[in-house]
Order: C-alpha cells, then sequence, then structure tokens
C-alpha cells in the first residue's frame, strides 16, 4: 500500500506536513544495507520502530509492533524508481488545514 500519513509520528519523524510510506510484508523486504540507528515512538498503530541510517539521518523504515510482519518504507527513498501516487490518506483527521489531497483518495481518520 502507498499511502500519507498526517498523524504526528509521521510529521516529526520527516520533518514535513506528513509522512509518504510504502508498505510491504517483510517476507518482500529483499535486503538491508548499511548501520541504521533505531528510535521509539508512538504513531497512529502504536508503538513504532523508526530506523533511519546512521550515516546521514535519513528515515528508511519503520516496524509497526502492532502490525507484525509489517515494514513502512519511506516514500522518498524510491528514487531510481519512484512510486507512484498514493491512494491513502491516513489520519487524516490531523492533516494540516491547508494540504489539499486529489479527488478519490480514500480517507482514514485516527480512529479507523
Amino acid at each position: 500500500m502507498n499511502l500519507v500519513c498526517h498523524c504526528n509520528s509521521c510529521k516529526r519523524r520527516t520533518g514535513g506536513p506528513c509522512g509518504w510510506t510504502a508498505t510491504f510484508r517483510e517476507d518482500q523486504v529483499l535486503a538491508r544495507r548499511g548501520e541504521f540507528k533505531i528510535y521509539d515512538s508512538d504513531g497512529s498503530v502504536g508503538k513504532v520502530a523508526n530506523s533511519f541510517c546512521s550515516r546521514c539521518g535519513t528515515t528508511l523504515f519503520f516496524v509497526p509492533a502492532k502490525f507484525p510482519g509489517l515494514i513502512g518504507c519511506a516514500g522518498g527513498c524510491f528514487v531510481d524508481e519512484p512510486l507512484g501516487e498514493p491512494a491513502v490518506s491516513a489520519s487524516d483527521d490531523t492533516r494540516c488545514a491547508w494540504l489539499h489531497l486529489p479527488d478519490g483518495w480514500e480517507v482514514r481518520t485516527s480512529g479507523s
């Protein structure tokens, strides 16, 4: 799934108005290279272990405790083969009022 999330944790994690995330099953992730630093946070999906590059600080991926076997990867990291347009707006009830989204996206609130 390719989505944007507007929860406070994603805003802090990215330094932006939302986080752009592609989710994968753990068995779909073929490799993880380099050294990662991890920090834990509370996001819209509960406890999350966030991994970022220890050299440049780029947010790379996160593992939500509430969804074992799922990995969320930062959408902006897909530069060689960019992701398509997201189709879901998560935690939409905390979206910045000035951020407008395209018609047709699935909208989920913090409680859903």
